[in-house]
């Protein structure tokens, strides 16, 4: 893990299949306030977002980064990711991306094709944000 992501996490970190080929990786503050939402929220939605609460919450595991930067995910989560190493190989390499929310674990080819995805409908997702952003009361200014 680079060390920005690990100092960010902290030592211990709640890993989860993420609401696509990849994983998240959160401080222990943060996932127990995202778990506590996104059960909330999915509680009450249509039966399919069961689905996503099993997939992220019922996965989901306390882990440990090392001294050394390493970050232990378990072999189901890495199946579940794509993240599986090669079989001739010990390891395997993967993108770690800082989000401001979380950290993803992604497979490389994964996140490419996710970003090309992106490109092609990036004005509808940035409209979106733009919506949420005026639905959601800002923050109060913080004195430095």
């Amino acid at each position: 893990m680079p060390a920005a992501q690990t100092f960010a996490l902290g030592e211990t970190v709640y890993l989860s299949p993420g609401f696509g080929p990849y994983l998240q990786a959160r401080p222990r503050d943060r996932w127990d306030a995202y778990a506590a939402r996104l059960a909330a929220v999915l509680e009450w939605g249509p039966v399919e977002s069961l689905d996503s609460l099993r997939r992220v919450l019922g996965n989901a595991v306390e882990t440990k980064i090392d001294p050394q930067h390493r970050l232990l995910i378990p072999r189901d989560l890495l199946e579940l990711a794509d993240l599986s190493p090669d079989p001739d190989s010990e390891s395997r390499e993967v993108m770690v991306v800082g989000t401001g929310i979380c950290v993803e674990i992604w497979n490389p080819a994964n996140l490419a094709e996710h970003e090309r995805e992106l490109q092609s409908r990036l004005k509808t997702v940035w409209n979106d944000v733009s919506t949420l952003m005026r639905a959601t009361p800002a923050a109060p200014a913080t004195a430095t």
